[in-house]
């Protein structure tokens, strides 16, 4: 009767779907345009994105999730936070595009800091809203380093 029962657990559990959720650094590309994006378990989603592929280089970072609390067509501040180091970007309906020489450096420094850190999360903050949301930085550096560079070195 004992093997029956182990036989029947381990078949329960063998056969059992696995669930679970790995998040972590996806890149993508397409017409010009890199991206890297990681979700929360949240819900959140968190893109930082540089397209080169034109003559108008375009970079920035593009949030879902509390982002979408902002009311519409409103600015807001937001600061990324990684390893204690403030990052602030100003969104509009959740994209931040950055164009001045300026947020460029500091889009290119954030995603330095990404891939430098040796912590498990970073936290995207949103003063006015009183919020704040984590993502992980599991495999970051696979997905933001292009060589010695950043995929948004391009947008410079």
């Amino acid at each position: 009767m004992r093997l029956a029962t182990v036989l029947a657990t381990f078949t329960l559990f063998a056969t059992a779907p696995a669930w679970a959720v790995d998040y972590r650094w996806v890149v993508g590309t397409g017409q010009g345009t890199v991206e890297a994006s990681i979700r929360n378990k949240d819900g959140g989603r968190f893109t930082l994105f540089c397209g080169s592929g034109t003559d108008e280089k375009r970079s920035g970072i593009i949030l879902e999730g509390v982002a979408a609390k902002a009311p519409k067509g409103q600015p807001v501040d937001v600061q990324v936070i990684v390893d204690g180091e403030n990052h602030v970007f100003r969104i509009k309906d959740g994209y931040g595009p950055v164009d001045a020489r300026g947020a460029r450096l500091e889009l290119q420094r954030m995603a330095q800091a990404l891939v430098a850190s040796r912590a498990r999360t970073f936290t995207v903050e949103y003063p006015s809203l009183d919020a704040a949301e984590t993502y992980p930085l599991a495999n970051v550096r696979d997905a933001v380093r292009d060589g010695k560079k950043t995929i948004v070195t391009p947008c410079l």
